[in-house]
């Protein structure tokens, strides 16, 4: 940029002139006429001219007589800049500096992302005048944003310092830096950086690093916007450890929980703007509906019984507005909720407080299993008790050696992923938490209409039959008292999406015209092609002891044989309805896993597949979403166990 050296003279003689030594050889020269007084002159050192290196600054100062003094000054660094064109990407390390292009409107637009380590960055004009600053740092994109006044800065020349945090600087830093408002990657791939230049509609263009421009879906990029968003938000505790606070922070995300004990009385914050000194951070407290407290960006909160709620609200660049909330409860609180987080282990509870503040309606009942976890683990991972789908999971997922138990490819799961799915705690969430509601008939909320919400995109979608598969499974839901979108979700789960099953419609060879939709009796024999669907044709037709030919009186209020779709539909819905909701295995999880002590633990299990429940529950979500229901009063049965592990496994 430019440097002036300023000097103020005070001289005898008509003349004196002023020259500008660099590394002794002269750079620019000014005259003072007639200086009989003091007078101030300067000279520019501009580096643009310069090569970049280590240079002596000298001014020598000559009289009309020919007399002069000579000044040295000291020694500057002219450093390497490179140029940052408008809507151009580039990776960098080390300290740098780069002379940025503005965009298009005459903002100064930079985003800064993949950093290795902690940077600032800072926004100077030609004159060392410092106008902007911004951070980074790991997993934390940072922006740099300003915009000119253009009545006195116009044609300005503007560069960016990017500086490592000193405690990095023994190691390569490495970052990627992006003139443009927005930055995006390819979905799936986080190194491929693209600067955003435009967008109309699900239409993008970008640039990628060498420059090649292109247009793309939307749904083929994750879009990096870093307007009125935080970079960084971190809540430790008085020691320094961080909470566990829920979900993990994430830009864009704006609802957080956290509970803690009583005896925890205070808490470390400290957040950032990802717009830098661009934007405006205001943060408050409320504490039992007092009035809200001012809080500087980082600092402490001094916690009070009950729910307190930090509140981060960013106003960005372009003065759009977005706001963070932080809900905090130390118990007890005035709503007395913490009651309900009582019945649950203390590692379950910000879950379940998350879940609390996003659905207040939502009802959370501990069932306690008495059951110790290893024991049930170790019967879950018994022979062919837990089946995946070997074919469209990865290979680590399918206990070694495993044999088929049932189709073409549904081997037994690997310990780990019979753990992952067995364990409530990796599903306390607002999508998977539907495995754990109570099963029960709604007539105001079971309609025809969610049912077919559930059915779009299946054999039984309306419309792909002359069957009102809807009507049918609503009639039945009816008649069994148990939910039509769990049969609906049900024979999804186990007919497949397209009817793989031949019990779907009737056509078994052998047993044409037999309709098993549930596959109530398909249990597996892998000595016999087809084995477990042969079990099930001839349990629709005979019961449960087919070599006998004989339908029971019990049998036959199941609608036994099922020769018809309708029969097979409702009959099996008062099988399920009699065998499992009725003595307590209420829940998908609950008719999956069997936790009812009567006739032993574990042996009334419903579906091999491990998962079955996180499916179903899943499948189930979104048909509530679908009718604007999620909001309900859903009442969420979920099982403890003793001994269980306080970080639950994961896949493999």
């Amino acid at each position: 940029g430019q440097m002036a050296v300023n000097m103020t003279a005070e001289t005898t003689g008509p003349d004196v002139a002023f020259r500008l030594y660099v590394d002794g050889s002269i750079h620019q020269r000014t005259l003072l006429s007639e200086a009989t007084a003091a007078d101030t002159s300067s000279l520019i050192w501009d580096t643009e001219t310069m090569s970049p290196g280590n240079y002596d600054l000298a001014v020598l100062g000559i009289g009309a007589d020919g007399r002069g003094r000579w000044l040295p000054l000291d020694s500057f660094h002219v450093p390497i800049v490179q140029p940052l064109p408008a809507g151009s990407v580039r990776m960098a390390s080390q300290t740098s500096w780069f002379r940025i292009e503005p965009w298009s409107d005459d903002t100064i637009r930079l985003n800064m992302l993949q950093a290795s380590a902690s940077l600032d960055a800072s926004l100077f004009t030609a004159w060392n005048e410092k106008k902007a600053d911004s951070s980074a740092g790991p997993q934390q994109p940072g922006a740099l944003f300003f915009r000119p006044d253009l009545t006195k800065e116009s044609n300005e020349t503007y560069y960016v310092r990017i500086q490592a945090d000193q405690a990095d600087l023994t190691t390569s830093i490495r970052y990627t830096l992006v003139s443009a408002p927005k930055s995006a990657h390819l979905t799936g791939n986080p190194d491929a950086i693209l600067a955003v230049i435009d967008q109309s509609g699900d239409i993008v263009t970008v640039r990628d690093a060498n420059g090649k421009q292109s247009n793309i879906g939307t749904d083929e990029i994750t879009l990096i916007d870093p307007e009125s968003r935080l970079s960084r938000f971190q809540l430790n505790f008085a020691d320094g450890e961080p909470t566990d606070m829920m979900p993990l922070f994430d830009r864009d995300t704006d609802l957080y929980a956290l509970y803690v004990t009583p005896q925890t009385e205070r808490l470390n914050y400290k957040a950032t703007a990802m717009e830098g000194s661009a934007a405006q951070l205001e943060i408050s407290l409320v504490q039992n509906q007092q009035q809200p407290q001012a809080l500087d960006s980082s600092g402490d909160i001094q916690l009070q019984d009950a729910i307190n709620i930090l509140t981060l609200t960013v106003t960005g660049f372009d003065q759009t507005e977005r706001t963070y909330t932080l809900q905090v409860l130390r118990p007890p609180d005035q709503n007395g909720f913490h009651q309900t987080l009582d019945q649950f282990p203390q590692n379950w509870r910000t879950p379940l407080f998350w879940l609390h503040i996003q659905h207040p309606n939502y009802q959370f009942e501990a069932q306690q299993t008495n059951i110790d976890w290893t024991d049930f683990i170790d019967a879950q991972d018994e022979r062919d008790r837990s089946l995946i789908d070997a074919g469209s999971v990865p290979a680590s997922w399918v206990e070694p050696g495993s044999p088929v138990y049932d189709g073409s490819s549904w081997k037994a799961a690997d310990r780990r992923v019979i753990a992952y799915y067995a364990n409530p705690q990796n599903f306390l969430d607002p999508v998977n938490i539907f495995q754990f509601e109570k099963l029960t008939f709604l007539e105001n909320i079971h309609t025809h209409e969610g049912i077919e919400q559930i059915l779009q995109g299946t054999f039984m979608e309306a419309g792909q039959s002359s069957l009102d598969y809807a009507a049918m499974i609503l009639e039945a839901g009816q008649d069994a008292d148990i939910s039509p979108f769990f049969l609906a979700s049900r024979i999804i789960q186990e007919m497949g999406r397209q009817a793989q099953s031949p019990l779907a419609t009737g056509t078994l060879e052998g047993y044409e015209g037999v309709y098993n939709f549930y596959n109530i009796g398909s249990y597996p024999n892998p000595e016999v092609p087809n084995g477990a669907q042969i079990n099930g044709a001839r349990y629709a037709l005979f019961g449960a002891d087919p070599d006998q030919a004989e339908i029971t009186e019990e049998e036959a209020a199941f609608l036994l044989p099922w020769t018809t779709p309708q029969r097979a539909i409702t009959g099996g819905a008062r099988w399920i309805a009699r065998r499992y909701v009725a003595i307590g295995q209420d829940t998908l999880y609950g008719q999956k896993f069997d936790l009812i002590e009567e006739g032993g633990f574990f042996i009334h299990q419903y579906a091999q597949n491990i998962q079955m429940a996180w499916a179903e529950g899943r499948r189930t979500r979104n048909a509530w979403l679908e009718l604007g229901l999620i909001d309900e009063a859903f009442v969420f049965r979920i099982p403890v166990f003793d001994n269980m592990p306080i970080t639950p496994d994961q896949l493999p």
